[in-house]
């Protein structure tokens, strides 16, 4: 639930007929309440009357008749979502333009919080920005050429705030998810339990961002082309980044101001109508955009590999979203474990730095994204398509094995499994089932972090894909009847219309024909089909 409230008072007025001044000064309050449950089981039987069966608590390892707990057990989850958010703020805009040429803006804002806790030096810092702007299409002389019909040049420089929502000044406990009687009470002195949900955060503070933008907006031959570009950079700073503590905290984490970063790049929009008839039409519209972003400092971070591999260790010098993968050397044709290459440099600290004995695999933002709208008419029919596109980005596959023992019967499998190592095979490419003999054991450098051959092999560069793709948003189809015939029907218009969304997706090679979201974890994109009949009275 939320509500927000608003009240501005505006002033509007041209002087001398060249002088435009427009002020606004205003005050605004706004709250929103989060509020739901959910939960998580497992062991649903669709086919079997829509049913839970029983989970198991343990399960046996078929060779060495040997039981252990079931890893499924931990998965099972109830949440309660109860979180609200006040705001306050009060802004002033001022805009003056002369003759419509030449144009300054400029406008501040203050805000406050209740996630800030007791610092109230935090809440209404002003953020501001300003902006120059001249349509040059407006001045005498530039009417004498007729190839470019539009032209405006811009600029703005703006300081901006972000507040980060998601965390409390306050200490936040909850009752154990878990079923077991021993997690939910001390079995020695019969009292309730708690968990950490979240520690106090009371010295966070505003993620600051200073912005500059360049930009220009074009017309070409009577407007039939129109070209819209911008350059910006940013530079932030006190960013709030994760950082791994202690087990001592009772929590992994735990977010602080400890970053800075600094991006730039660029965004490009274009449309255009190759081919305008009395009966036919073509128009189309391109928007393509580029982002480059580098860490020039973080925060202290205690990492480990699972850091790595998710895209959160932000490493200076390389992008926010780089990861790093275990390198995999192949399949051992003998026992079909998958072989993972530890070594790393001499020096290296691999206590402070898992990456030394990772690869670098990438980053999870793509280098280049674009879309593409085209639309089609002819006579009373017309056709409109949407397309995305992305270049560039990495992604794991969807873990090939959830364990180091078999899979069981609750897991969802990946048809990559049919290519598995079987005894006798000499040219695998996929490890086999794992078996009794494989073991946890240590990290380099760690006395706490074991994995194992398995769980390395699900983050190796084995597992990472190219996520370039083209993908069709949408096509739709519409045909209006002639008048003529909506007449003779007794109503003034009438018109037909068919639409999909997400029919089909091209993908990289590395999917090997599969979907790529299921591929990568997540559920599929759904498509959608419409159809629709409109008539006017």
């Amino acid at each position: 639930m939320s509500w927000n409230w608003r009240n501005s008072l505006s002033f509007d007025k041209v002087f001398s007929g060249v002088h435009a001044l427009t002020t606004m000064l205003g005050i605004e309050l706004s709250s929103t309440k989060n509020s739901g449950f959910s939960s998580t089981a497992y062991g649903y039987l669709k086919y079997r009357g829509k049913s839970f069966t029983q989970v198991p608590i343990t399960l046996v390892n078929p060779v060495s008749q040997a039981e252990y707990a079931n890893e499924l057990q931990k998965k099972f989850t109830r949440k309660i979502t109860d979180k609200k958010t006040n705001q306050m703020g009060a802004y002033l805009t001022v805009n003056y333009a002369y003759d419509g040429k030449y144009v300054v803006n400029f406008s501040v804002r203050m805000d406050a919080s209740n996630r800030f806790g007791r610092y109230a030096n935090e809440n209404f810092n002003p953020v501001w920005a300003g902006g120059l702007r001249w349509n040059v299409a407006r001045e005498v002389w530039f009417s004498k050429q007729n190839i470019v019909s539009d032209l405006s040049l811009r600029f703005s420089y703006g300081y901006q705030r972000n507040m980060a929502t998601n965390y409390s000044p306050s200490l936040i406990v909850k009752v154990p998810s878990s079923s077991a009687s021993s997690a939910v009470t001390d079995q020695n002195t019969g009292e309730d339990l708690l968990e950490i949900s979240s520690l106090p955060y009371e010295d966070l503070r505003w993620e600051k961002t200073s912005s500059y933008n360049y930009g220009v907006d074009m017309g070409l031959f009577d407007n039939k082309i129109r070209v819209g570009f911008e350059y910006y950079v940013k530079k932030g700073k006190d960013m709030i980044t994760s950082l791994l503590v202690p087990r001592e905290y009772g929590i992994e984490n735990m977010p602080v101001n400890g970053g800075s970063m600094n991006n730039s790049g660029w965004e490009l929009s274009v449309s255009f109508t190759p081919v305008r008839t009395k009966n036919f039409t073509w128009d189309m519209g391109l928007n393509t955009s580029k982002n480059n972003n580098k860490i020039t400092k973080v925060g202290m971070q205690n990492l480990t590999w699972k850091t790595a591999v998710s895209g959160d260790y932000y490493k200076k010098g390389y992008a926010v979203s780089s990861f790093w993968a275990f390198d995999c050397e192949g399949i051992d044709q003998t026992t079909g474990y998958p072989i993972i290459n530890l070594d790393m440099p001499e020096g290296s600290d691999p206590l402070n730095d898992p990456t030394v004995y990772m690869k670098y695999a990438g980053k999870l933002d793509p280098d280049f994204t674009g879309g593409l709208t085209m639309s089609f008419r002819y006579k009373q029919l017309s056709l409109s398509t949407g397309f995305y596109l992305q270049v560039g980005g990495k992604k794991f596959l969807m873990n090939a094995y959830e364990s180091q023992t078999l899979p069981s019967e609750y897991e969802n499998l990946s048809s990559e499994l049919n290519t598995r190592w079987r005894p006798g095979d000499t040219d695998a490419r996929f490890p086999g089932l794992p078996d009794k003999n494989v073991v946890n054991f240590l990290l380099p450098g760690t006395t706490t972090v074991y994995t194992n051959e398995y769980e390395m092999y699900n983050y190796s560069n084995a597992r990472v894909v190219n996520a370039s793709s083209l993908k069709c948003n949408n096509i739709s189809l519409n045909y209006s009847f002639p008048e003529r015939i909506a007449n003779q029907l007794g109503v003034k218009f009438i018109s037909l219309g068919a639409s999909m969304s997400n029919p089909f997706t091209i993908a990289s090679k590395d999917f090997k024909g599969r979907d790529p979201e299921v591929a990568t974890g997540a559920q599929p994109v759904t498509s959608s089909y419409s159809f629709s009949l409109n008539v006017t009275f």
